[in-house]
């Protein structure tokens, strides 16, 4: 009976990473590959770029994407950047979906449920998030790497396998540290609320050390190594947040659609997981979208009434993916529930 299980949690998990990519088309040496690449090629190749301001400039200092070059380097020794980013990215989706079947398993206790859930969640509710932030990519970024390995730390997590699931999401958090320290924020928030100290000292000090190597340095670069005075900070501020990302940072740039569809999503799933879920598991997820949607209040109040401008390097809006996955999974678990009453 585990075995069968699992082979078609494998089955649908790679069904679902081949689907995503025939669907969506797998991107290389474009996007948000551009910057990173570059750095790759000249570590492989010294004599490439001689001359160019980006590559000679960024190949020397320490970079939020270091551990992503410094992987694929390593990897492009042996194999082409090009099957690297392509074997890595349906990795990253085929852990995605099935850890995603896990985690709606442990949240409803229902071994035969979950399978809807990598279409809910990877494929109909993708892109009803605020801010131009999605869980998974049909290209190999750091932020795929970092998502696929917090996904499974939630479910290590929610399996109460605390050492593990610090483990990941620390590790991810080499790769896209906004991302994992995020959910970190949020998963030590919650220990908290729920009064668990120990757990959460155990916890956060695994993660901690794991994410440290990347969150120390770039604390430190993004809010004490920068001189303001070389620079108006205030036209720097403009520059990043409204010309070159207006869809990251400010909450009053974002799309109202944005927001119209998240609502929806999140009372639509949220009233499902009320109708499906035990009192106990439905009040600890709202906990966690409190914790988020908290997050975002304070973010916008502080960067758009107090001019708190660096607050905006946090990107919290970045956390919208957990509320659309959240009730998206309550969507799931809904379809299946009425699916397995009809066809009974």
């Amino acid at each position: 009976m585990f075995a069968s299980r699992v082979l078609k949690d494998i089955f649908i998990s790679l069904f679902s990473a081949i689907v995503f990519l025939l669907g969506k088309g797998f991107i290389y040496n474009s996007a948000d590959q551009i910057e990173p690449l570059v750095l790759v090629y000249k570590k492989l190749n010294p004599q490439l770029y001689l001359g160019d301001f980006y590559a000679e400039s960024a190949k020397n200092i320490f970079t939020v994407r270091f551990y992503y070059v410094e992987l694929l380097a390593f990897l492009g020794k042996y194999f082409s950047i090009y099957h690297i980013s392509l074997v890595g990215t349906f990795l990253c989706l085929f852990f995605a979906a099935w850890g995603l079947i896990k985690i709606t398993r442990v949240i409803v206790n229902d071994q035969l449920t979950g399978y809807a859930t990598p279409f809910f969640v990877l494929f109909l509710f993708i892109s009803w998030t605020v801010g131009g932030n999605e869980i998974q990519y049909n290209l190999l970024i750091s932020s795929a790497l970092a998502k696929a390995l917090s996904i499974w730390g939630v479910y290590f997590l929610l399996r109460k396998k605390w050492f593990i699931s610090a483990i990941l999401i620390g590790l991810g958090g080499l790769f896209q540290v906004l991302v994992d320290l995020q959910l970190g924020m949020i998963i030590i928030s919650f220990f908290v609320l729920t009064l668990r100290w120990r757990m959460m000292l155990r916890w956060s000090l695994t993660w901690f050390v794991l994410i440290c190597p990347m969150l120390i340095p770039i604390l430190y670069r993004q809010f004490y190594a920068i001189d303001s005075g070389q620079f108006d900070m205030s036209e720097f501020y403009h520059l990043l947040y409204d010309f070159r990302n207006p869809y990251h940072y400010l909450p009053n740039l974002f799309p109202l659609t944005s927001y119209i569809k998240l609502a929806i999503l999140v009372l639509i799933g949220n009233g499902s997981l009320y109708l499906y879920l035990d009192r106990k598991s439905f009040y600890k997820v709202q906990i966690i979208n409190g914790l988020i949607i908290l997050g975002l209040i304070f973010y916008t109040v502080l960067i758009l009434d107090f001019g708190l401008m660096s607050i905006g390097k946090l990107q919290w809006f970045k956390s919208t993916i957990g509320l659309a996955a959240i009730a998206a999974i309550g969507v799931s678990i809904a379809f299946e529930y009425i699916f397995k009453r009809f066809s009974f």
